[in-house]
């Protein structure tokens, strides 16, 4: 009877089937000739330790590069180094990673004097109720935001469709927020400046919520980002004397760190209302602006305060 006779009847491979007859040949059993000896194992706890280490400290680091770094550092040998698929299958398996978009963090965020003004910025916020902080910021526009980038076609062939908008005019949103909601908006035909800001925060100054009491009232905290112009030896000197006439503080967050600005997430919450109806977001897009903003629930801006560690 041939091997391949062997194999279809009792499911074991041809291979199997001809290591199981040549064992037994030589040692005159089945159950020794099954056994397969098993070499040492390449994926010790020394290894799979060192292959977290180094994807923590690394997450873009190849398979291969963690290879090479065992080898370099003596943790294996060639004969113990293990695959890249081995690796692979570590880091899936045993240390449950996956694959995902890198989020990218500016280095300097990583240095002693970014966690000094960070403790400095949080020990300043926290002298103030939560209902007193109002953050500013600014976000941009573009029309053109209702041309989708992808699409599907057989394969081979380029996705063509109609261009559905051509312009590239650009608006930008100087926004105001603060525990109860938006404070106050405004929406500028193209970038902003030192004198457009100046100008929101007049406007702003007179604002009052519903019952008639100043939006930004005495004692609060304005809190901005560090934008270039926000910085100006003059305007910021002009914005500090104007919040301060009703004893309104200025306070600039840590640089590198828009996840402690409100208005940062109440911009996302913008941009998807924007994609809720893009025909009307390019041929009304400041209605469209508009009617995003003042979509915003009130418990969503409460949400977001908490998010941000302020409550």
């Amino acid at each position: 009877m041939s091997y391949n006779e062997i194999s279809l009847k009792t499911g074991v491979s041809k291979s199997g089937c001809c290591n199981i007859v040549q064992g037994f040949s030589k040692t005159g059993s089945v159950e020794c000739s099954a056994k397969k000896v098993n070499s040492p194992t390449k994926l010790t706890k020394v290894v799979s330790t060192f292959i977290e280490f180094e994807k923590k400290k690394d997450p873009t680091i190849y398979s291969r590069e963690i290879r090479k770094k065992l080898l370099d550092k003596s943790l294996c040998t060639v004969d113990t180094l293990p695959s890249v698929g081995l690796i692979n299958r570590c880091l899936r398996r045993d240390l449950d990673m996956t694959r995902k978009i890198v989020q990218s963090q500016p280095i300097e965020t990583r240095s002693d004097g970014y966690d000094r003004r960070f403790d400095e910025f949080i020990a300043a916020a926290m002298q103030y109720d939560p209902k007193q902080l109002h953050f500013f910021y600014e976000a941009s526009v573009i029309r053109t935001a209702g041309n989708r980038t992808y699409g599907s076609s057989p394969r081979g062939q380029p996705a063509v469709t109609w261009q559905r908008y051509a312009s590239n005019s650009t608006f930008t949103i100087n926004l105001c927020c603060g525990y109860f909601g938006v404070d106050h908006f405004g929406i500028i035909d193209g970038p902003s400046n030192a004198l457009q800001m100046l100008n929101f925060f007049d406007e702003a100054l007179q604002e009052v919520n519903n019952i008639g009491n100043p939006v930004l009232a005495n004692g609060d905290c304005v809190i901005l980002d560090n934008c270039g112009f926000h910085h100006h030896r003059v305007f910021e000197r002009i914005l500090r004397n104007m919040l301060g006439r009703r004893n309104i503080a200025l306070l600039f967050q840590p640089p590198y760190s828009p996840e402690l600005n409100v208005c940062e997430y109440l911009f996302r919450l913008m941009r998807d209302g924007l994609r809720q109806n893009d025909v009307m977001t390019y041929t009304f897009t400041e209605y469209a602006i508009v009617n995003s903003l003042i979509s915003i629930k009130d418990q969503h801006v409460k949400s977001i305060f908490s998010h941000c560690g302020y409550i």
